[in-house]
């Protein structure tokens, strides 16, 4: 088994792999897509819908997501992917 220190790069200083630690601990999971089809797939982790369609001015597509809250999402005026998030912290303030 290695030791948790044979990861490190040895020309990185203790203060730059913390904060390298701290930005993988708060990077959002990755969705991982269920497609049904070319234009539609589901997000298994959170729910989230996306379909795929062709723009009304031109050649090009974009993307429109719809969150478990019912919320949606576009990335036709440059809104990155929404981050994938678990049911529970995807609908905040709801009772347990």
């Amino acid at each position: 088994m290695k030791s948790p220190t044979a990861r490190r790069d040895p020309n990185q200083t203790a203060g730059e792999q913390d904060r390298e630690d701290a930005r993988k601990a708060t990077t959002p999971a990755r969705h991982r897509w269920t497609h049904h089809d070319k234009y539609h797939a589901t997000c298994r982790r959170c729910g989230t819908r996306a379909q795929k369609r062709p723009s009304p001015y031109g050649r090009r597509w974009w993307t429109e997501w719809r969150l478990p809250d019912g919320t949606t999402r576009n990335n036709y005026d440059g809104q990155p992917t929404p981050p994938c998030l678990p049911p529970d912290l995807a609908t905040p303030g709801r009772p347990e």
